[in-house]
């Protein structure tokens, strides 16, 4: 993805962020769009458990499963190539299954634009969210706040991108995980996709979520794209080619 000169679209750099998540019981859902590697401290716990770098939320005793709802920075729309899913540090504990969606829906600073200085979001608790800085580590959203924010993506279209996909264990040599779209469903998506829900079946970890591509919009500020020094002060994240 580097080597073609592809950009990440998901990336705390370029303004991505967290609208929702279902639970961030070990671990808030924005370490999902750290640019950095993620990072394994042996004797770092907190109340829940183990500190883990990545998105982990506990295990479930009810129906369903856990999602999130990812925002891509302001200038990162655009034609999406493949993705990239690292476990890393995740070897047991790692989402079993993960599915990937992506649809076109207004973002959080066109809203708040139109409605005289008030913040406000499509998604329920977006904006409190936001507010904030990110989620809470050690907490997770009742049914009905879940039941709200499942029924506001409902008012749009949602494109799976990658469907219900096992994932290997964080150790180094089976970490990485590596997607590309096809040609006739980059076609289809057009450069015009705001936003990305990520399924855990059922629940578990994971330490990054990348996704590459073209942005429609490339100006020296808002632009992720890797080069070869960035590559070599990034070792040993194994960018793939």
């Amino acid at each position: 993805f580097v080597s073609g000169g592809y950009s990440n679209l998901l990336s705390r750099a370029s303004g991505s962020r967290v609208l929702f998540a279902t639970d961030e019981w070990f671990a808030i859902a924005e370490n999902l769009l750290s640019d950095g590697p993620p990072i394994f401290i042996d004797d770092l716990y907190c109340t829940e458990g183990k500190v883990m770098d990545g998105w982990e939320t506990r295990r479930r005793r009810e129906a369903g499963h856990d999602w999130c709802i990812l925002e891509l920075g302001a200038s990162m729309n655009g034609e999406i190539h493949g993705l990239e899913i690292d476990t890393a540090h995740f070897t047991g504990n790692q989402a079993p299954r993960i599915s990937i969606q992506v649809a076109s829906c207004p973002r959080f600073s066109e809203e708040a634009s139109h409605l005289k200085g008030e913040l406000r979001s499509w998604m329920p608790g977006a904006a409190k969210r936001i507010l904030r800085g990110g989620g809470i580590q050690g907490t997770g959203q009742d049914l009905s706040a879940i039941e709200a924010a499942e029924n506001a993506c409902k008012q749009f279209a949602w494109t799976e991108i990658l469907p219900m996909t096992e994932l290997r264990p964080g150790y180094e040599e089976t970490r990485m995980h590596y997607f590309i779209l096809p040609d006739g469903l980059k076609r289809s998506l057009g450069k015009n996709i705001t936003h990305v829900r990520v399924n855990y079946y059922p629940d578990g970890g994971v330490a990054r979520l990348r996704m590459w591509g073209n942005p429609s919009i490339v100006t020296k500020k808002s632009s992720t794209q890797l080069t070869s020094k960035d590559m070599k002060k990034s070792k040993p994240y194994p960018y793939p080619q």
